[in-house]
């Protein structure tokens, strides 16, 4: 078995939950709160905000059906992107922003998930 590959499960796991019911609090429900945002914005960011938490759970699936078997290099790889990218334009965003970078965990917590891959598929992940 390749620990990267459950390492980079749980990560992902973790950033699932964490956006899930972490985020929900402090980023989904002070956005449904706001009334100085125009309407479509608002709805936009909250449909913006459920593709997120999609894509973490099938990040997640990825990972997990590779630790079982069912699913090989390419679901690794795949997630590998995945979570780099974000990770990159979390940071991006936040530099923007003047905010540090471990303000939004999407920077750290997919970050890791992305090096944990990428060691998963140095070591050797079957097809």
């Amino acid at each position: 078995m390749n620990i990267f590959v459950v390492l980079a499960t749980l990560a992902c796991a973790t950033a699932f939950i964490v956006h899930t019911f972490v985020g929900s609090r402090y980023a989904v429900e002070p956005l449904l709160a706001s009334q100085s945002l125009p309407r479509a914005s608002k709805w936009l960011n909250y449909l913006c905000w459920h593709i997120a938490t999609a894509h973490l759970f099938i990040m997640t699936c990825c990972l997990a059906a590779a630790v079982a078997g069912l699913a090989g290099r390419e679901a690794v790889l795949i997630t590998a992107v995945l979570a780099a990218s974000i990770s990159i334009v979390s940071v991006a965003v936040t530099l923007k922003a003047n905010i540090a970078p471990w303000r939004f965990p999407a920077s750290y917590l997919l970050g890791t998930v992305a090096v944990l891959s990428l060691a998963a598929l140095l070591k050797g992940v079957p097809a």
